[in-house]
């Protein structure tokens, strides 16, 4: 009895530490101070050429419509073998097409981030997809669907990507980046991707479409 007493008040004061920990840890301030704009225009204006040829028409813009070539999330979810897995694999794609058409599209640096993709793709679409691009993709789901939740949420005026979903996301980035280590335009991108994620982080949704519009 004594045993079962010790252990009760174990587990209760091991129970009221954790509720006091998560009580701790607050939301961050959002923060206001001015965004500047984005390199990823200067990268792809001086690579111009270089980019038409990665131009939208070579994927999949539109899901299933059977034209164009394959989207390269397309190409990872489709390597997925678990079924549970290859349905959050589409629903990551139909969130990204989101993302194009609702928040990048009609925008200046949304606009370069949309041909940004297109030309990353264009450079990785001959690349064969591999288990850890799957174990990647799945890992990193969780922190985008959050993200993204955020930003479609118009009721929503908190901080959209913290500290640690950015750190996420970076290392997601950084993954890319070793894949074409030799390809100066497709890692000044990538580093730009990153700096961009350093600029937005602790921001709410107005600021980080204001930083679009740029």
């Amino acid at each position: 009895m004594k045993k079962l007493f010790s252990k009760s008040i174990l587990l209760i004061t091991m129970l009221f530490l954790y509720n006091c920990s998560k009580d701790s840890i607050e939301e961050p301030n959002v923060d206001f101070s001015p965004l500047s704009k984005s390199q990823i225009q200067k990268i792809i204006d001086d690579n111009n050429e270089e980019l038409l040829k990665a131009r939208e028409i070579d994927f999949d813009t539109v899901p299933n419509d059977g034209e164009g070539g394959t989207c390269p999330m397309s190409a990872i979810s489709n390597e997925a073998k678990d079924p549970n897995d290859k349905s959050l694999m589409h629903s990551l794609t139909s969130k990204l097409y989101d993302i194009r058409d609702k928040i990048l599209k009609g925008k200046g640096t949304g606009e370069y981030y949309i041909q940004a993709y297109y030309y990353l793709g264009s450079r990785l679409k001959d690349e064969p997809v591999t288990l850890t691009d799957v174990q990647k993709c799945l890992k990193i789901i969780p922190t985008f669907f959050d993200v993204y939740d955020k930003l479609m949420d118009d009721s929503y005026s908190g901080v959209v990507i913290n500290a640690t979903q950015r750190n996420e996301l970076i290392e997601y980035v950084e993954y890319y980046k070793s894949k074409k280590i030799t390809d100066n335009t497709y890692q000044e991108l990538l580093d730009t991707v990153i700096i961009d994620l350093n600029k937005i982080t602790n921001r709410n949704s107005s600021q980080i479409m204001d930083f679009l519009r740029l």
